[in-house]
């Protein structure tokens, strides 16, 4: 069976919130722990997480799941340069499944569905739709390696997926947790 590295990008300043929102309590447990549990209970895909942090804190809960830390030095590179950390530490696999920590309503079955997608079409980038929307988790086939890796600022995959409309194959998702990621405090009381 193909299997993924998982990249969840944790990084962030949290400039919209005013305070570190991965480890805010949400719901009883920090914010970031949500992806961090969805991913172990969907490791039957996965060769492997790579965590992309900045704080101490991050790191001792990525590692209380068994999984491997890269801490970003420069996070006001942004999310590009997390993502690109991320592919260039990650081992041989058949493709990166990219994961933002600030998702906690994600569905557990939701990955299960994108991977479950992504091995019946290895070749194509794996994107989330719910009401006509793209959300994330994104899975990249390990041929973008190359251009992930050289990702840098605050765009993510973003362009790649624009330039790349004849290779995505889109996952109709029944989960609005693809859409919803949480920035502000507006964000965090609406739960």
């Amino acid at each position: 069976m193909k299997k993924l590295s998982a990249i969840v990008l944790a990084a962030g300043l949290s400039s919209r919130m005013g305070e570190n929102k991965l480890l805010m309590n949400y719901k009883g447990c920090p914010m970031s722990e949500y992806i961090f549990k969805n991913l172990k209970h969907n490791s039957m895909w996965l060769n492997e997480v790579l965590v992309v942090g900045r704080l101490q804190e991050t790191k001792e809960i990525a590692e209380q799941y068994g999984f491997a830390y890269i801490h970003n030095s420069m996070p006001e590179r942004g999310m590009g340069y997390s993502l690109a950390l991320g592919v260039q530490a990650a081992g041989a696999c058949d493709g990166f499944l990219l994961a933002l920590a600030d998702m906690p309503d994600l569905k557990t079955g939701t990955i299960h569905t994108l991977c479950q997608s992504f091995m019946k079409n290895p070749t194509r980038i794996t994107v989330p739709v719910y009401g006509g929307r793209r959300g994330n988790p994104v899975i990249f086939p390990v041929s973008f390696r190359k251009q992930l890796s050289a990702l840098d600022g605050d765009k993510g995959g973003r362009d790649l997926i624009r330039s790349e409309q004849q290779n995505i194959a889109r996952v109709q998702i029944y989960d609005a947790g693809i859409l919803r990621d949480i920035d502000t405090k507006a964000d965090f009381e609406a739960n």
